[in-house]
């Protein structure tokens, strides 16, 4: 609980290491705090360099002696409140600079798994309109297939988020289609002749299309805010949904 907190502060595991070894002496030398830490004594002294700069700790010098002192408890707490007023006041200057590029359309880059469940959440935050989904489930890991299943799916529904789904005609997906009115969507199956889509788009809220790779090699996910480019594909998806009613 205290490492995986610490980490939030922006430490290492090595920084969080030589910070709590040092916080229960409040002062060491840093030869010892190396040898009780069973750190390299000159690694030690980089890693409190560091502590210093993020003000955790204090390097001092006594009789040509290098001691490092850790910051308390509380003055962590400071420090993070410090940081937080100085975030806060720099908020107009960050918001007009945005504002400079309201009108271009905005892209974000993601990888790794955890972070498209955090995405895959994010898009729950739209309650004012439906998903609309082309998808390809074959290329989806098991691990976030139950994430889908066990968390987002039935996490919107319960926000009463309704999703328009194209797939392509697999055994699995048939299977799919059929819970559909429990899972609140509506899946419409396409022949694979005529789909072949190797990632997943979605179309959200009025202007947000995110384009996920599952592929292990290309595992990542691009989100485009535009509404020119989400009215073109939202009609584009109509246009392949209407023909397989």
């Amino acid at each position: 609980m205290i490492e995986s907190t610490l980490k939030k502060y922006w430490l290492s595991e090595r920084e969080i290491k030589i910070y709590l070894v040092s916080l229960q002496y409040w002062s060491l030398r840093i030869s010892t705090l190396a040898r009780i830490a069973q750190e390299n004594r000159v690694t030690t002294y980089s890693v409190c360099e560091n502590l210093e700069r993020k003000n955790v700790g204090e390097i001092l010098s006594k009789n040509n002696v290098k001691y490092f002192v850790a910051s308390s408890p509380q003055r962590l707490l400071q420090n993070l409140e410090q940081q937080y007023k100085e975030i806060e006041n720099i908020i107009p200057e960050l918001a007009a600079l945005e504002n400079n590029h309201a009108h271009k359309p905005r892209i974000r880059y993601f990888e790794w798994e955890d972070w498209l469940k955090e995405l895959y959440l994010d898009m729950l935050s739209y309650t004012n309109s439906d998903i609309k989904t082309i998808i390809w489930p074959d290329t989806i890991s098991e691990k976030f297939k139950s994430f889908l299943d066990e968390t987002f799916i039935p996490t919107r529904a319960q926000k009463n988020i309704f999703a328009k789904v194209l797939m392509p005609k697999t055994d699995l997906n048939i299977a799919y289609q059929r819970i559909d009115e429990e899972s609140l969507r509506q899946t419409k199956i396409i022949d694979n002749d005529t789909f072949n889509i190797q990632c997943e788009i979605n179309l959200y809220g009025d202007a947000e299309v995110s384009f996920a790779m599952f592929w292990q090699e290309e595992m990542s996910w691009v989100i485009i805010s535009s509404k020119h480019l989400h009215t073109t594909l939202e009609s584009l998806f109509t246009n392949i949904r209407d023909k397989q009613l």
